[in-house]
């Protein structure tokens, strides 16, 4: 079951006195069960830090997360994460590679529900693949069906698809999409590219250069499913113009 995330004063400063770096500052949001939310800002503005405090594999220095109500204080099975990079064991099968979190929670073996996640992602046939038989989009399905293989109410992504050429990303775009649908999940996706984020979310939070503030946060109410003829909706244009401005003035480029 999809469950909410509740940001509240949080500030993370890494290292004491005169020589820590304040990574982010005050910051608040909410994201209810179910919803998609993609952040964006300049690098190092800790968008990375904050998916990290959410996902409990660092402590703020101020304020609290909380997802469904308890306080986040270190990771738990309720939390899949998608790193840039799939970083699957290269001696491992693609049905072994998913089935990894459950051997690390002793939770037996999952044949069938690991056959219905590579189906879902569109990899039925490659279960006794290798990683380097794979292409690199194909490897970035079986880490999120690796994520999703406990069945966690929250998905976080970082950067996921950055590694990826133009045209797989926008193929794993659609994808994901798909899987958040059918799913129900609630995501928090970390960007660099504002095309994505108003592609993919149901809102688009702006981040500050560090420490990293929360300047705006987007709505994007385009009808789902959305593909690529969405680009051409003026409400699209109207997001991605309404982002870059403000990632203008704060100097990032996409």
């Amino acid at each position: 079951m999809a469950q909410p995330i509740t940001v509240h004063g949080v500030s993370k400063a890494f290292g004491v006195g005169k020589g820590s770096i304040e990574a982010l500052r005050d910051i608040d949001l909410e994201v209810s069960a179910g919803e998609f939310v993609a952040i964006v800002g300049a690098s190092g503005c800790g968008k990375s830090t904050l998916l990290r405090l959410v996902g409990g594999l660092m402590e703020p220095t101020n304020g609290q997360v909380r997802i469904g109500g308890k306080v986040v204080r270190e990771p738990g099975p309720g939390i899949g994460i998608v790193f840039q990079t799939p970083v699957l064991l290269p001696w491992r099968t693609v049905q072994q590679n998913v089935q990894l979190p459950l051997d690390i929670q002793r939770c037996g073996k999952e044949p069938k529900r690991i056959a219905e996640l590579l189906a879902l992602v569109g990899l039925r046939g490659f279960e006794h693949s290798r990683p380097y038989e794979l292409s690199g989009g194909m490897q970035q399905r079986v880490a999120l069906c690796r994520a999703l293989v406990t069945n966690p109410s929250l998905l976080l992504m970082d950067e996921p698809f950055g590694a990826l050429d133009a045209l797989t990303r926008e193929q794993m775009n659609l994808e994901l999409q798909r899987v958040w649908m059918e799913t129900g999940k609630t995501v928090l996706l970390i960007t660099h590219s504002i095309t994505e984020s108003v592609m993919l979310a149901d809102r688009v939070v702006v981040m500050s250069p560090r420490p990293g503030r929360i300047q705006e946060i987007i709505e994007i109410g385009l009808p789902r499913p959305r593909d690529f003829s969405s680009l051409r909706d003026p409400e699209f244009h109207s997001a991605c113009e309404r982002i870059r401005m403000l990632m203008n003035a704060s100097g990032f480029v996409e």
